[in-house]
């Protein structure tokens, strides 16, 4: 600790990311980022872009937030300040960041009046919202700097208060919660493959835009969402794969529900345990609503993490245990910076290093209507992971077709 420094509690994702970094040491590493790629068009100074970037550093403690471990345990550490510096780019889409210094921004000039800027989060302080908000609050304090005009209002809560706000939250409800998961998991038999062999990392589509927009309508039909939908589906896939065992899934939920959390910079996120219930062999109605029901009862009793939760349960995780996200689509369509506008040209989450682990899809809707994901493993299978894959189509066709 520093002169000036202010200590705040870990929230429950970052404790278990630091837990899962014992194990998987990247994920506390330089490349465990959030990254985005925005072009920019017309006039821009790099001058007033470092001013907007330090004004953003003083307005946001998470900004300034390194995650420390000692014998007392994991807390925030923020300090007073940190300098704010724009780095020259080198036109690849991610960059390491010093998880004590978590905000990189680099800039390229690629022609007069084209530039491209280029932002990393370190993920132990940020989510795929963060990186949205970052960038549309920087533009904002760029352009009233650059226009003279009046400064946008700061934030409306600090993510410190935020983890704080989760630790009261997991004092509360808990023999419920206890409860909910003992019936969700114990005493019920889950099935995993245990194919391995050599670790695997690829991007595909999922769906088509007009397969997508089925899934869509499949889960309106199904009271559900498309989140909802796609874990149905995605289950059903894994029929013959299972036979008539439930499926145990980790995800992570968004906690932005409330007014105060909505645009807090930070990873509002809650990691989980889906206990699929066991899937048809073609999706229907009643599983879709049983998925649905099963993923609002695991997040409303997601009030600590997954250690705790096999914990009070005795549950031993399986070999290729399979990680499922969907990330929705919060891309901003254009930002302004002073005169220059700008567009989201790509994004990515951490970089793959070759250590995958598990099975892990991470699907979101492209710009262009279809459902792509990135998926990397060192489980089940690449062979076994594109099949099932492959079947989501299968399985949203066959929910469309009459009863």
């Amino acid at each position: 600790m520093m002169a000036g420094e202010l200590v705040r509690p870990v929230s429950i994702f970052q404790r278990w990311m630091l837990e899962a970094a014992r194990e998987i040491s990247w994920l506390s590493g330089p490349w465990f980022t959030m990254n985005a790629v925005v072009s920019v068009t017309g006039p821009f100074d790099r001058r007033v872009l470092e001013t907007a970037l330090a004004e953003l550093l003083r307005r946001h403690e998470v900004l300034r937030t390194r995650v420390v471990e000692d014998d007392g345990g994991a807390v925030q550490v923020v300090s007073g300040k940190i300098k704010a510096v724009v780095q020259d780019g080198d036109g690849s889409l991610h960059a390491p960041v010093d998880a004590g210094s978590p905000v990189v921004v680099r800039l390229v000039r690629v022609g007069a009046g084209e530039h491209l800027l280029y932002l990393h989060l370190h993920h132990m302080i940020a989510d795929p919202e963060t990186v949205w908000s970052v960038l549309n609050e920087l533009g904002a304090l760029y352009t009233a700097y650059v226009s003279g005009g009046v400064l946008p209002d700061g934030p409306a809560a600090q993510y410190g208060e935020y983890a704080e706000f989760e630790e009261e939250q997991s004092r509360s409800g808990v023999e419920a919660a206890r409860r909910w998961w003992t019936e969700a998991i114990v005493g019920h038999e889950f099935g995993a493959v245990r194919l391995g062999g050599a670790p695997y990392a690829y991007r595909d589509v999922l769906l088509s835009p007009g397969e997508l927009s089925a899934a869509h309508r499949v889960a309106r039909g199904h009271r559900g969402t498309i989140s909802t939908t796609l874990f149905a589906a995605l289950g059903c896939a894994m029929r013959s794969y299972v036979g008539d065992s439930r499926i145990m899934f980790t995800t992570v939920f968004r906690k932005r529900d409330r007014p105060e959390w909505r645009n807090v910079f930070g990873p509002c996120i809650l990691p989980a345990l889906v206990p699929l219930p066991a899937p048809p062999s073609v999706l229907d109605v009643e599983y879709g609503q049983r998925v649905r029901d099963t993923l609002l009862g695991c997040q409303r009793h997601c009030r600590f993490d997954m250690g705790e939760v096999r914990g009070m349960t005795e549950f031993e995780p399986m070999n290729g245990m399979p990680f499922f996200e969907y990330v929705p689509d919060r891309w901003p369509s254009t930002v302004r910076f002073g005169e220059a506008m700008a567009c989201v040209v790509n994004a990515a989450g951490p970089k793959d290093l070759g250590d995958a682990s598990g099975f892990v899809i991470r699907a979101r809707e492209n710009n262009d209507g279809a459902l792509s994901a990135h998926v990397s493993g060192d489980a089940w299978g690449e062979e076994t992971a594109r099949k099932i894959l492959g079947g989501l189509a299968t399985q949203i066709d066959q929910a469309m077709q009459p009863a």
